[in-house]
């Protein structure tokens, strides 16, 4: 089984999926309770409920939501499916949601299981769980029969079952969604590859010619034919109508060919939308997001210009804007790092690469490829390059010479986080349970066991202290000199991040529970920062110290004055996990990686540097 799991929830609108989420991640994707279907678009959320593996839940709209056709559903899910694939991404499996509570199988939900058969493929169905929900909702008899039903009937689930497909009975607690989820762990193939994957990716299929594809074209066909009849009796009607001189009947009929055409002119750009191939559906959903980001930043930057009207002419204020992204990975970006002197920016995703970047021009320099990476360091003197690649060791190489990628002189496995201390050179390197410290003069191998499950760690300037957060929301103090020193319980929940500011006198920590804590060193002093509605998943001091930014698994940005502990701007991002924020050294420039394999740059400037007509948004 490989160390991440990528499980896809599918399922009509309103079976449960977006609700099993909330139970296992705590991010709270958009449930709905009225008829109108909230998941309008795929989402990525994170869990931690595996503690020797990375856990990932794909959102997936329904087939039969209320605010888009099936076929733009469809190119939905093959934009995100394909262009992972192609990334070498490849799912676990798949949940497949269905309310037990329907009192019958309606034409949609036919449909939605037709079309899901066809999206996977026979090959894919032993890496299915086909889950019922709502079983509160209806007597248990009556509930016992209608599965029963769904399981003998070959056009329903029954097929599905017969090629490896397995129940399983959803009570909506959290405890059933762990048992789920632990259904795949038993699976003989650990990942799989869709019909659809294989077909538009490897077979250079167009969306239309997929089995999938098919399967909604055939049903479009049929949507067409039935529109096509009824227009040609309204045309009869409407003889008839003008024969006995009927105004208000020809006024009707009209109205009614009228909005039947306009239903006829849908079906046929729908049928038109599924001839695209993988790589024009790749750059038309690319295209799409560009665009409703850049609208989202335009909106927040009104916002802001709103905010500088009321503080201008006020001598020394300051504005964060948006400037020009960096673009450039084909996976999500994990880490950032900059260089002392601010001149560049290290990036490291999925995609596993380690990319540098001139933060002035925005240009690529370089980049190696240690593997997927997670977590960057560097040296003061900007010669050394640490990096957490693969989860299997940390490698460090020079910014002169990228391709000169070495492994620390005793390895680590299995490692969940690095510091690096600049002034001593030496770097922690956290397992689940063990921080290892390897020194570049004496190089062996010193370490400290702990019975708590390690999530991160960070050292502060001059190496005299070492935090590490856990999944139980505890901080533990170490010392190079002492060891294990003492922990403190901070949070009620995971700890997502740790980082020390500047002078190294207080640290800061982000959490599962959506606090955070400001903490002194000595441990006397802590404050509580909140507000986020999402886990904290990123934190960074500014180069002063006087600011905090935190970034949240709904994609929220928030900067913090900590002089006064207020919220001084907010930003958002779409709604994928924010998994990086990063201070240049220099100014204050903040960088933002997220799941979007774009790196965002917010710039913070003065009241008197801004032009009257000038928005701040990135002109590209």
């Amino acid at each position: 089984m490989p160390d991440t799991m990528y499980i896809a929830v599918m399922g009509a609108t309103g079976s449960g999926k977006s609700s099993f989420i909330s139970l296992l991640t705590d991010q709270k994707p958009a449930v709905g309770h009225s008829l109108e279907s909230c998941t309008e678009e795929v989402g990525v959320y994170e869990s931690y409920i595996l503690k020797d593996r990375s856990l990932y839940l794909i959102d997936t709209p329904g087939f039969d939501d209320t605010n888009r056709s099936d076929t733009e559903v469809l190119r939905e899910l093959a934009g995100w499916l394909t262009s992972t694939y192609s990334q070498n991404v490849r799912l676990t499996g798949i949940i497949y949601f269905h309310r037990i509570s329907n009192v019958r199988m309606t034409g949609s939900a036919k449909r939605n299981i037709f079309t899901f058969r066809k999206l996977c493929g026979d090959n894919a169905l032993p890496n299915v769980v086909l889950a019922t929900s709502m079983w509160d909702d209806v007597p248990h008899e009556t509930a016992v029969k209608r599965e029963k039903e769904l399981i003998e009937q070959p056009e329903w689930w029954g097929h599905m079952i017969n090629k490896g497909s397995r129940t399983f009975r959803h009570d909506n607690t959290r405890q059933s969604a762990i048992t789920l989820v632990k259904e795949f762990l038993q699976v003989a193939e650990p990942t799989v590859v869709l019909s659809l994957q294989e077909e538009m990716v490897d077979d250079h299929k167009t969306l239309e010619q997929t089995s999938a594809g098919v399967q909604l074209n055939e049903i479009l066909a049929i949507e067409r034919a039935r529109f096509q009849r009824e227009l040609d009796a309204l045309q009869q009607d409407f003889k008839e109508a003008l024969r006995l001189r009927d105004e208000e009947a020809t006024r009707e009929i009209e109205e009614a060919t009228s909005a039947n055409k306009a239903k006829m002119e849908k079906l046929e750009v729908e049928q038109t939308n599924l001839q695209v191939k993988f790589d024009s559906l790749a750059e038309y959903l690319e295209r799409e997001y560009e665009a409703k980001l850049q609208k989202r930043l335009e909106e927040q930057n009104q916002h802001h210009a709103q905010q500088l009207a009321k503080v201008r002419g006020k001598k020394g204020e300051t504005i964060w804007r948006w400037i020009a992204p960096l673009r450039g990975h084909t996976g999500w970006v994990n880490t950032l790092a900059f260089t002392t002197n601010g001149e560049l920016l290290l990036s490291g995703s999925e995609d596993g690469s380690l990319r540098v970047w001139n933060v002035s021009t925005g240009i690529e320099k370089g980049r190696f490829t240690p593997g997927r990476v997670r977590q960057i360091a560097v040296s003061s003197q900007d010669d050394r390059v640490f990096c957490l690649a693969a989860n299997r060791c940390v490698h460090h190489a020079s910014l002169k010479n990228l391709d000169a990628v070495m492994e620390t002189e005793e390895s680590v496995s299995n490692v969940k986080s690095i510091a690096y201390d600049t002034q001593t050179n030496w770097i922690a390197a956290a397992t689940e349970d063990k921080i290892s410290i390897c020194m570049k003069d004496a190089p062996k191998l010193t370490w400290w066991y702990t019975k708590k499950s390690i999530t991160c760690i960070a050292t502060n300037a001059d190496g005299s202290y070492i935090r590490a957060g856990t999944t139980k929301g505890k901080v533990i103090a170490y010392s190079l000199s002492y060891g294990k020193v003492k922990g403190i319980q901070l949070h009620a929940d995971t700890i997502n991040a740790v980082r020390f500011s500047p002078d190294g006198q207080f640290y800061a920590t982000a959490s599962a529970d959506l606090t955070i804590k400001v903490v002194g060193v000595d441990g006397g002093r802590i404050q509580t920062l909140k507000g986020h509605a999402a886990h904290v998943t990123a934190i960074a001091f500014s180069s002063d110290g006087y600011f905090l930014a935190s970034g949240d698994s709904h994609g929220s940005i928030w900067i913090w004055d900590l002089r006064t502990t207020a919220v001084v701007q907010k930003f958002y991002l779409r709604r994928l996990c924010i998994s990086a924020l990063e201070f240049s050294p220099q100014r204050n420039l903040l960088a933002c990686a997220s799941r979007d394999r774009t790196i965002h740059l917010l710039e913070q400037i003065s009241v008197e540097s801004v032009d009257d007509g000038q928005d701040g948004y990135p002109r590209h």
